[in-house]
């Protein structure tokens, strides 16, 4: 990364680097930010297992009223996650699924 370090004569400065270079950072951010949030959400599931937390309603998961940026949050995903997701589309149109309980034993540990 080529990164050029500018200063004013009042010894304020700002850092330059590419137009990729920031792209590629901005997409750390992201990853690091839904892991982040992936994480807590799995902290979530261990108390409301646990009986800690209450578990939500279905219909109170998809209840998006209270969200003063209402719409579909397809834009907002990364584009791995994006990628990700329609591979899933692809693989579950072509047969390609595992039963639940074989995936359950696989994550439970987690949980």
């Amino acid at each position: 990364m080529n990164v050029q370090y500018l200063s004013n004569e009042k010894g304020e400065g700002v850092v330059q680097i590419s137009i990729e270079d920031w792209k590629n950072i901005q997409a750390k951010l992201k990853r690091g930010a839904f892991l982040t949030s992936f994480a807590e959400a799995l902290v979530e599931l261990k108390l409301m297992k646990k009986g800690i937390l209450p578990e939500p309603e279905i219909d109170e998961l998809f209840d998006d009223s209270d969200d003063p940026i209402s719409g579909d949050f397809w834009d907002e995903l990364p584009d791995h996650v994006k990628e990700s997701i329609d591979l899933g589309l692809q693989q579950s149109l072509a047969g390609q699924t595992k039963p639940h309980e074989e995936v359950m034993k696989k994550f439970v540990k987690y949980l």
